[in-house]
Formats: structure tokens, C-alpha cells, sequence
């Protein structure tokens, strides 16, 4: 499994996390490889998740993670409610715990992955957060959750994520309009603003241009039928190398030849990029990777 590390956070001895992509799973199709999603109809999302558990050296049920609605809701597992969450489903964006030997995480195909660890209290955090999650204030709403459990030293990690998308004017609230230009909304930029107050860490990975990583952009593209779009996408740079990420010069070349093209329009509901000669929404299922964080078990 390629396994992407933040510098920051493997300096922490007491934290193991990691980054996946989506190669070496068993998924296949548009489910290709290391699928983790478990509501998309993938048979073997359930075995992929128990590999990415074997290698923390877990049982799988103590992987956690929510099923995701783009909201504000963050949850904290404690030892108290712990036996809760390792047997029920939860709605949520958001997953804090201190509690030794349970993996937390997220899982993306555009959308950012924030990780995050405070070294005064111990707490891990896992945070999913798209433009719609912004728009609602996720950020500053995580941010604000750690501060009330006495957070003051946090080091923040995000993974891959789309770093620029078009979006109508109108869907994007007036405090951030700062970080949109011609249509197209610069989540990077934002997310390092937001940040500056923390240790903050970008691993500086675009899930659109690096087909390394699950995109659902990047597949709805590919749907639309447009050939001279598809082609763009295809030349897109990419590095193997776990370590390594594709080039933010190239990620930046293709996002502009993309959002130059004026046949584009977004739908809202979908928030799918479309030709306007198409005269429905295409909605290409995708796969998901994982983020995730676990505090040592000493018992381990």
C-alpha cells in the first residue's frame, strides 16, 4: 500500500496515521483499488478496510469512521461512550479521541482530509471537510471544538484534496469571496489561511490531477463525453512515489485549461461539473481513500 506521511506528524512518537491513495486494494471498476467507502455497493470496501486495519496492528471493528453528510457534527470518543462507537453507525464530518489503540479517520475522493494532533491534551482529531462543509464554517467549528477541550498546541495535517474548483458566484458566501477568482474558488489557499494559527502541514497532493487518488471531479468528468477534456485529465502529471506528489505547477496548468473552457457550468445539488450541451447531470459513482490517526496502545 503506498502510505503518505506528514513530517510533523511522525515526528510524534506517541501518533501513528497515514495518507492512503487508492492502489493495492481488492476493489475493481471505478472501485479500483483501495476503495474504504462502505455505502457505494463495493463488496470488498469491507476487506480493504480490514488490510489498512492490519497494518495498525488493529482488530478492524476499532477503525472508526463516520458515515459522512458535509455537516459540523464532530464526535468524541471517550473510554465511557467508546463500546457505542465501535458497534453503530454515526452521521458526522468529524472524530476526536485520546483513547489509545483506536484508528479514527476519514475518507475523501475530493474533499479535504484534515488530521490533527494537540500535544497538551493528547487529543487526535480526523475532520472531512468539501466546499460545502466550509461554506457551513467546519473549520472554524473544529477549530473551536479542540480550544473547548483545552487545546492549545494542535499540529494539522491535510491530505490530498482538489486545490481549485469552479463554482457559481452565488454559492459562495461573502467571507469568502476573497479566495475566488473567475469562477474558480482556491480551497488551498483558504485552508492555509485558516491555519495560521496552528502547526500546520499541506502535503500539497491534488486528487484531480493526481490519478493516484480517487477524484469524483475527475471521474463526472470523464462521463461528460467532452474528448478534448478527457484528454486533459489523461496528461495530467503523476508521481508513483508514495513519498512524493504531483506537480503543483502542473495540478495549477490543468485546472486552468479546465475552468477556461466556457461549455462548463456547475450544478449546485451535485456540485458536478457539466457541459452545458448535456441536458442531464452525470453522476459517476467513485471510490474513497482513507486519512487516519491513532494514539499508541501501550498494551500493543
Amino acid at each position: 500500500m503506498n502510505i503518505y506521511k506528514s513530517e510533523k506528524l511522525s515526528k510524534i512518537k506517541i501518533v501513528r496515521h497515514g495518507f492512503f491513495d487508492r492502489h493495492d486494494g481488492f476493489s475493481t471498476g471505478q472501485f479500483e483499488s483501495l476503495n474504504v467507502g462502505l455505502n457505494r455497493g463495493d463488496e470488498n470496501a469491507v476487506k480493504n478496510r480490514e488490510k489498512i486495519a492490519n497494518y495498525f496492528g488493529i482488530e478492524p471493528r476499532k477503525l472508526v469512521t463516520a458515515t459522512q453528510i458535509h455537516s459540523t457534527s464532530i464526535h468524541t470518543i471517550t473510554e465511557d461512550n467508546l463500546d457505542y462507537y465501535l458497534t453503530n453507525t454515526f452521521n458526522g464530518d468529524g472524530i476526536v479521541t485520546n483513547v489509545p489503540g483506536i484508528l479514527i479517520g476519514v475518507y475523501t475522493a475530493d474533499c479535504i482530509p484534515l488530521l490533527m494532533y494537540d500535544e497538551s491534551t493528547g487529543f487526535i482529531v480526523a475532520i472531512h471537510c468539501g466546499w460545502r462543509g466550509i461554506f457551513k464554517r467546519m473549520i472554524a467549528t473544529a477549530l473551536l471544538h479542540m480550544k473547548n477541550l483545552g487545546c492549545k498546541k494542535l499540529t494539522v495535517v491535510s491530505g490530498a484534496f482538489i486545490h481549485k474548483l469552479a463554482l457559481e458566484a452565488n454559492v459562495v458566501p461573502v467571507e469568502f469571496q476573497g479566495f475566488f477568482k473567475n469562477n474558480v474558488f482556491n480551497l488551498q489557499l483558504l485552508l492555509k489561511t485558516m491555519m495560521k494559527e496552528t502547526n500546520f502541514e499541506d502535503l500539497n497532493i491534488d486528487t484531480f490531477s493526481n490519478q493516484n487518488f480517487f477524484s469524483h471531479r475527475r471521474a463526472n468528468y470523464k462521463n461528460t463525453g467532452d474528448k478534448t477534456l478527457t484528454n486533459t485529465i489523461n496528461s495530467s502529471t503523476t508521481n508513483n512515489s508514495p513519498l512524493l506528489t504531483s506537480s503543483s505547477e502542473n495540478a495549477q496548468l490543468n485546472h486552468d485549461n479546465l475552468y477556461s473552457n466556457k461549455n462548463y457550468m456547475q450544478c449546485e445539488k451535485t456540485g458536478v461539473q457539466l457541459s452545458s450541451r448535456h441536458q442531464e447531470v452525470v453522476h459517476h459513482q467513485t471510490g474513497v481513500q482513507l486519512s487516519c490517526i491513532m494514539i499508541n496502545d501501550k498494551r500493543l
